[in-house]
């Protein structure tokens, strides 16, 4: 028998594990900001790398058609 929408939300999720920030002005503090400021600026606009099959045939097929493309392009503004 299926269990109903209610008894499932009334289950407690576990919560993920949290590290807490340093206080503010210390030299810890500092050093948080300094490194998670430099990830943002070499990371700026880039998105996780998720790996697996499925995105490494996205990536071939993607590079495929594109020198398709280019060939297509050769080809067309040789004649």
């Amino acid at each position: 028998m299926a269990s109903s929408k209610k008894a499932n939300r009334n289950k407690k999720q576990p919560r993920k594990p949290h590290t807490p920030l340093p206080k503010v002005g210390t030299p810890a503090s500092n050093a948080y900001a300094l490194e998670h400021s430099r990830d943002d600026v070499v990371d700026f606009g880039l998105m996780p790398r998720k790996r697996g099959p499925l995105n490494a045939v996205l990536v071939v097929v993607i590079v495929g058609l594109m020198v398709l493309a280019l060939l297509g392009l050769l080809f067309l503004t040789k004649a």
